[in-house]
C-alpha cells in the first residue's frame, strides 16, 4: 500500500488520531507501521490484520508507544504469547475481536481469566481454534463440546463482559474459510 516515508509523512501531519483501521487487504507486515506509532500515542482504537511473524511485534510496538487503547481487534494467528501481552499490557480495554483468527485453546483461556477488569465485549466468530495437539478442536465433538463449555463458564465469570460473540460449532460455513 504506503511505502516507509509515505507513512512516516502521514504520521507526522497526524498525530492526534484516535483510531487507526487497516485494511482487511493489507497485513501489518507489508505496512512500516512500527515507526509510525511512535506519533500515534494518543490511538483509542487498533484494528489490523497480522503476519504470522509480525502479531508479538505489533502487540509489543502498541504496548510501548499507545498507552491508552479500548478497542483492540487482531486478525491472525494468536497464542500464549500474544493473548499475555494484550492481557497484561491493555488492562482498560473494553472490546478485544480476535474473530477470524487462529487461536490456541490455551490463548483463548488467557483472555477468559479474569485480568481484563473492564472488557464489555470480546469476539472469536469464525476463528479456528487450536488444542494442544495441534488440530482444530472442532473435528472431536467431544473435545468441542467440552471446550465450548470452558469458554462459556469463563465468560459468564467476568463481571464487566457484556458480549461473547462466538460460533463454537462443527459446522459454521463461515469458519471453514478459515
Amino acid at each position: 500500500m504506503f511505502g516507509y516515508f509515505a507513512t512516516l509523512y502521514l504520521a507526522e501531519r497526524t498525530p492526534k488520531i484516535s483510531r487507526l483501521v487497516l485494511s482487511s487487504q493489507v497485513c501489518v507486515n507489508m505496512v512500516p507501521i512500527f515507526t509510525s506509532l511512535l506519533y500515534w500515542r494518543n490511538l483509542r482504537a487498533f484494528r489490523a490484520r497480522m503476519g504470522p511473524e509480525m502479531g508479538i511485534l505489533v502487540i509489543l510496538q502498541l504496548l510501548d508507544h499507545c498507552k491508552s487503547i479500548t478497542e483492540l481487534r487482531l486478525q491472525g494467528t494468536m497464542m500464549e504469547r500474544e493473548a499475555s501481552c494484550i492481557v497484561e499490557g491493555f488492562p482498560k480495554l473494553e472490546k478485544l475481536d480476535i474473530s477470524e483468527s487462529t487461536l490456541s485453546c490455551n490463548a483463548l483461556e488467557i483472555v477468559l481469566d479474569g485480568r481484563l477488569k473492564c472488557v464489555k465485549e470480546i469476539s472469536i466468530l469464525h476463528s479456528k481454534i487450536i488444542g494442544d495437539d495441534g488440530k482444530d478442536i472442532r473435528e472431536d465433538y467431544a473435545k468441542l463440546k467440552g471446550f465450548k463449555n470452558k469458554v462459556l463458564e469463563r465468560a459468564s465469570g467476568l463481571k464487566s463482559l457484556k458480549k461473547l460473540m462466538h460460533c463454537l460449532v462443527k459446522t459454521c460455513p463461515d469458519c471453514e474459510v478459515y
